[in-house]
């Protein structure tokens, strides 16, 4: 076991009364800011995504960042991903019915072994992508893949996707808004 390994302590971890609690790995010797560092299994980052994705639903997506879990297979061709927001496209007409603002994310499943990041595309979505998501759907056999995405979409635009791809660390954990969210630990009496 490396030092690293020691200090890695199980918290139960939320943002004030909106976000959590969350089971995670915190290692207690490393804060940022003040806040906790933590890092999460894949089924929580799974219940972190659905809720942020709510609340963005809820109070409008130019001031909630959202996580998004992709899933396809390992022997899968490359896969295109539409996610929508509730904002909408500068247009200068101001006439102009405007599209939705979304990312297109493009996922090469079968280079995902070389990381996340490198098999990821991301730009913002156009209607060629959206034409291209419909016609590529997750295909093959082998076992399951995932790439988890945090998008702050107050910083999209036509140059800048606002998006990152969430690596897992060497032990399969996400560091869901590490070093970025102000996560602290949460009150042992407080229930999921």
């Amino acid at each position: 076991m490396s030092d690293t390994d020691a200090r890695l302590t199980h918290m139960r971890v939320c943002i004030d009364d909106t976000l959590g609690p969350y089971d995670a790995q915190v290692d207690t010797t490393f804060r940022w800011n003040g806040w906790l560092v933590p890092a999460f299994t894949l089924d929580t980052v799974r219940q972190i995504a659905a809720r942020t994705q709510e609340m963005a639903d809820e109070y409008g997506y130019d001031c909630i960042d959202t996580i998004h879990v992709i899933e396809g297979r390992v022997d899968s061709r490359d896969t295109v991903h539409i996610l929508d927001s509730d904002l909408k496209r500068d247009t200068d007409d101001e006439d102009e019915d405007r599209e939705p603002l979304g990312l297109a994310v493009r996922v090469n499943w079968r280079d995902l072994d070389q990381g996340a990041e490198q098999a990821t595309t991301i730009a913002v979505a156009t209607r060629a992508a959206r034409k291209a998501a419909r016609r590529r759907k997750p295909s093959g056999k082998g076992a399951v893949r995932t790439v988890v995405l945090h998008i702050s979409w107050q910083w999209l635009n036509e140059s800048d996707t606002g998006a990152d791809v969430v690596e897992p660390n060497r032990d399969g954990l996400y560091g869901i808004g590490a070093c970025a969210w102000t996560w602290h630990e949460a009150d042992p009496d407080t229930a999921e």
